[in-house]
């Protein structure tokens, strides 16, 4: 090999060594909103100070994500945690998929607190497709708290709407 060609490839070993990867930020507007964008600037400024960035969320992982409801509901029936309420006042609707990580999450963050809830399978029951859509739902999950909806698993949104 000539030394041309070692240097290219000493190149592209290093330079493929290298993470590349730019910064998420996460941020929720005042109707609920979840966004997501790749640079702090893009974030208008009276949300910068609630931004967090992708590496500040908990990573997903198929193996720590145990179900806590089971993977089949029947259709239309909510299957309900037996703990009580934080609020009664509120009652709360969990939209899910069964392979969705932050599903489980809210799900087990939803437990711990000793919530209840009925939790629906959007691929799985039709009716709970359709209300998922009338809620404005684009992913999931979706949580509806009395009138109030945490899209997507916000721990903080959930405990400000479960006070209220």
């Amino acid at each position: 090999m000539n030394k041309t060609a070692i240097l290219i490839l000493a190149a592209v070993l290093i330079l493929t060594a290298i993470p590349l990867r730019a910064e998420t930020y996460k941020y929720t507007d005042d109707r609920g909103g979840l966004h997501f964008v790749d640079d702090l600037g893009s974030v208008p400024k009276k949300y910068r100070k609630s931004a967090r960035t992708m590496d500040d969320l908990p990573a997903l992982s198929v193996m720590d994500a145990q179900p806590t409801v089971p993977a089949r509901p029947r259709p239309s029936a909510p299957v309900r945690a037996t703990a009580p309420r934080e609020n009664s006042a509120n009652s709360v609707e969990v939209y899910v998929t069964s392979w969705c990580g932050y599903c489980k999450k809210a799900l087990r963050y939803l437990n711990e607190k000793g919530v209840s809830y009925a939790v629906y399978d959007i691929e799985k029951d039709q009716d709970a497709n359709r209300r998922h859509k009338e809620l404005g739902g684009r992913g999931v999950p979706l949580i509806k708290i009395g009138a109030n909806k945490v899209r997507g698993f916000d721990p903080e949104e959930i405990d400000r709407y479960l006070r209220q």
